[in-house]
Parts: structure tokens; sequence; C-alpha cells
């Protein structure tokens, strides 16, 4: 089976550093000339490069059916891909991120743990409870397959341990965000994003940024699928990336 896959695209702040127009302030419009001085101008942040170990892929490989609840959902292992993301900048610079599921549509909404929660994932893999689910994509019949949670974490900036913000802002204000050592999936936060801070809260710059990729899938039950053909997981999420 083919696992999930991270669509990572990159978007470009460009912030004008000055457009102004500056009247002549000696000239007399009803008598002479006037002119008007304008002066523009556009900073370009320094580039970064992202890099995706696996080609962003957590693959389950062969699930045998056998090891599938019929009547209630199954949890799949907890997989981490390590360093799943590498961001790369020619100077110092601040990142912030945005997460959207581009399988939303194949949420399995009645994939619940025992209290009537969406199963979530913890660092040490117990649910919390926190966050929100992803799709698993669809069988050939068109039957929802399951959900999964994603987490990232693991930040680290220029080598030293960072944070993630707990809420999203607008990119590279501070806003009322505390660090957060795991970033759980909420959902695209449209003109928002999610800052990366120091542990006091502060924006962090750097030049390098690493972090790790967890993923908790958990199997709708089979009685509610098509196995008569392969079924395949197909979640897929893009992150994109802003930086200034």
């Amino acid at each position: 089976m083919s696992g999930k896959k991270i669509k990572l695209s990159l978007k470009l702040l460009a912030l004008p550093l000055l457009a102004m127009s500056i009247s002549s302030a000696i000239a007399d419009p009803a008598t002479g000339p006037s002119g008007k001085l304008t002066v523009t101008g556009e900073y370009t942040p320094p580039p970064c490069n992202v890099a995706l170990a696996a080609n962003g892929t957590i693959d389950y490989g062969h699930i045998s059916t056998s090891s599938l609840h019929t009547t209630y959902s199954t949890n799949l292992p907890i997989k981490t891909l390590p360093n799943a993301i590498t961001i790369t900048c020619a100077a110092a610079t601040n990142v912030a991120i945005n997460w959207n599921d581009n399988r939303y549509d194949s949420l399995a909404i009645d994939v619940l743990d025992s209290v009537g929660r969406y199963k979530q994932l913890e660092p040490n893999g117990v649910a919390s409870g926190f966050g929100l689910n992803l799709g698993l994509g669809v069988d050939t019949s068109g039957h929802k397959i399951g959900n999964y949670v994603a987490t990232l974490s693991g930040l680290k900036v220029d080598g030293v341990s960072q944070f993630f913000a707990s809420e999203p802002s607008t990119p590279f204000q501070k806003g009322s965000a505390s660090p957060t050592s795991v970033f759980e999936y909420m959902g695209a936060a449209d003109t928002y994003a999610y800052n990366f801070l120091d542990s006091n809260g502060d924006l962090v710059k750097g030049k390098v940024f690493t972090m790790d990729y967890n993923v908790l899938a958990t199997v709708t039950q089979t009685n509610y699928l098509d196995l008569s053909k392969d079924v395949v997981l197909d979640g897929s999420s893009t992150i994109s990336l802003y930086y200034l």
C-alpha cells in the first residue's frame, strides 16, 4: 500500500520597502509647474530551499486484512519520518507554516475512540484528543478508508531545539501563541500561519530548519470497505512555508 505524502509548496512574501509620493513643498500649483517625486522599492527575502526526506512519504507497506478489525476501527502503528522537512535559507530569516488536507472529503467521521473522540497522537503515542484528523482517501467503491493524525515535532533551528506556535497568527507577528514542541494538524489557517518560536514565545530566526513528521493512521472497520480489490491508503496534505 502506498502511504502518506506531503506535497510541500513554497510561498514567497515580498514586502514593499518604501512606496510613497512626495509633493514639491515650494511649487505653487496655481501659477507654476509642479513635480512629483516617487520612491518605490521591493524587498525580496533571501531564497529558501526545501528538501523532503523520502519524498515526504510515510509508507505502511502491505497490511494484511486479517490484522484489521471487522466491526470497529484499527489503529496502525505510529510511524515517524526523522528530519522529514529541511528548510535551508541563504541568510537568517523567520519562517512560518500552514497546513491543508488534500483529502478532507474522505474523512471517515465514524472512526472514534471509546469516548467518542477522534484518535489523536502525542509524542509517546498516547491519544490526546486534540487537533484534527486528515482523510485517507477512498477505496475502489468510494468508501472512506479511514483517518490519520499527523504531527510535526523535533523542530531545530540551526541545530538548536525550538518550538512551534500553539495557534495561528499573522505571519512574522508574535501574537498570543505559546511555544509547543509538537505541532498537531489543526486545519488551514487561511491568511494566518503558525510561526516558529523560542522558549520565551518570541519569533526565532535561522538559516537551517529541520523537523520530524509523525503519523498515526486509523483504518475503519473492514465491513465498510470493498476488499475485493486492494485498498490503498491515499493520505495527502500540503504544507505551505512563509519566510521573511
